[in-house]
């Protein structure tokens, strides 16, 4: 989940390619969201290999969680060959194929770049990356008062308005450096 550029005619990165699961070219995927749920769901996927600015679609004909990771299977990827070439590559879908999701939760496009406003100190910096941790995700925040990671729970996020691309938050004290204030 890095801070990394919009991708090209609304392109959303699900995950990566890291490596092959047996031997009928199933790819094992790290999911680029904490639980990899929009590669689940979605029937088609588009590829693209490592150095290139084309994605070719598939349709997806299989996907497992394992362990941190996704296994899927594409149509016409049926030997472990074929798989082992694609390892490096990423999954994208068209952002308005993705499953639609609840109203209190967000894909990382969404947050990416967004402007994150503390009730106490103002404009604080922008999302710059996303942390998956095993109690909850992390924003990484960058901005004047340096890098701040703020935990994605309520008691700290206020509110988050897609429209204003502005995060709303109330952090203690804690949580910033008072040497760059």
């Amino acid at each position: 989940m890095n801070g990394t550029p919009p991708e090209p005619e609304g392109l959303v990165l699900l995950g990566r390619v890291t490596g092959v699961h047996g031997l009928r070219g199933d790819l094992r995927v790290r999911p680029e969201s904490s639980d990899g749920s929009a590669l689940l769901e979605l029937g088609r996927l588009e590829l693209r290999l490592p150095g290139s600015d084309t994605t070719t679609r598939y349709r997806v004909t299989r996907a497992v969680p394992r362990r941190g990771v996704v296994h899927v299977h594409l149509k016409g990827i049926d030997r472990v060959e074929a798989a082992e070439s694609l390892v490096g590559g990423e999954l994208l879908a068209l952002a308005r194929e993705l499953p639609a999701l609840e109203e209190d939760e967000y894909y990382w496009h969404e947050l990416d770049g967004m402007n994150v406003v503390d009730v106490q100190r103002g404009d604080i910096g922008k999302i710059i990356d996303l942390l998956p941790t095993a109690a909850h995700d992390v924003y990484v925040v960058k901005g004047a008062l340096g890098e701040i990671l703020i935990p994605a729970v309520e008691v700290f996020v206020l509110e988050i308005d897609r429209q204003q691309r502005m995060m709303r938050v109330d952090l203690p004290d804690g949580l910033i450096d008072h040497d760059v204030l």
